[in-house]
């Protein structure tokens, strides 16, 4: 590690701040921001700089913390009433492709087939914990 920048070389451990990324571009954290998302109004030398240092400390932006600045999880909650049942194991493949194209993860749920169990789980919902939810009920 550099002693002189001790998060030079820090980058496999995810504990590169942005900050650290804005120290040694010579620019604000909110410019590291608006040049790694693209938001915002740089120019193209400022964009590459604060690039370039990036990818000089291996950073990797942390996206739960961003997520907790826009109150977004990525996550998608799958409500299943048996796990053990092919025909479900086939359809949340399936979402999970599809959600992974959207940037999103999947967090499966099994009811094990209790009644009142799928209500359980849209407290997630309701906690933020997901942005949103698939529900197979078991009957009609």
């Amino acid at each position: 590690m550099n002693k002189a920048n001790p998060a030079q070389g820090r980058g496999d451990d995810l504990s590169v701040k942005a900050a650290d990324v804005a120290k040694l571009a010579g620019v604000s954290v909110s410019t590291v921001s608006m040049a790694l998302t693209g938001n915002g109004r740089l120019s193209a030398k400022t964009i590459e700089h604060v690039r370039a240092a990036a990818a000089q400390l291996n950073y990797v932006p942390n996206a739960q913390a961003s997520g907790l600045r826009r109150r977004i999880t990525h996550r998608i909650a799958l409500v299943v009433p048996d796990i053990g049942n092919s025909v479900y194991v086939s359809i949340a493949k399936s979402i999970q492709q599809v959600a992974k194209g959207w940037g999103y993860y999947v967090s499966l749920v099994s009811t094990d087939g209790v009644e009142g169990a799928d209500m359980d789980a849209l407290h997630l919902l309701r906690n933020g914990q997901v942005d949103g939810m698939v529900l197979i009920a078991l009957k009609p």
